[in-house]
């Protein structure tokens, strides 16, 4: 919402812009309502358009995320991607997509949006697990023990996957 309306302000300055430089052109009324009017009309058309962008953006969110849930990971990512390229400012669904990308052993790809992700969320322990297994994959194991040892820092041993990140520690040469 707040990008909405950062867009509309953008749009309402260039359509001040619009309407002084007519304003300063123009020599009778009826030409200047005239562009009043289109301008109004163009700003309606703009700002709608910018309204229902945002709510596409949110069903392909949800289309995505019902795709993941149910372990469909390359549908899942082709949403994600697109959701990229139509919103690259938000990077919440980054963790989603970088769990899609490892399991679909896409594993550089994965590190890169977990990355991002994980650069803003630093306490999601999914986000720093998985970023630990690409880590792992990618047989850089010294980064894959730094973020399993963060994993067991942040979590109880009663997590599920407490014993298993010892093993994979284990796994890594330590």
């Amino acid at each position: 919402i707040i990008e909405w309306w950062m867009a509309c302000l953008e749009v309402l300055s260039c359509a001040g812009q619009l309407i002084i430089s007519k304003l300063l052109i123009s020599t009778n009324q009826s030409d200047l309502m005239g562009s009043l009017k289109f301008t109004f009309v163009v700003l309606l058309l703009i700002c709608s358009n910018l309204l229902i962008g945002q709510g596409t953006a949110n069903k392909v969110r949800d289309e995505a995320d019902r795709y993941f849930k149910a372990q469909e990971y390359s549908k899942a990512i082709q949403l994600y991607e697109r959701l990229s390229l139509m919103n690259s400012n938000n990077t919440d669904f980054n963790k989603n997509l970088g769990i899609s990308y490892f399991f679909s052993n896409r594993l550089q790809e994965a590190e890169t949006s977990l990355t991002k992700y994980y650069n803003v969320h630093k306490e999601d322990l999914d986000a720093v697990y998985y970023l630990a297994c690409a880590a792992h994959h990618e047989l850089k194991f010294d980064l894959a023990i730094d973020f399993y040892k963060y994993f067991l820092s942040r979590s109880k041993p009663s997590n599920p996957l407490y014993k298993s990140v010892i093993g994979d520690i284990k796994r890594c040469g330590v």
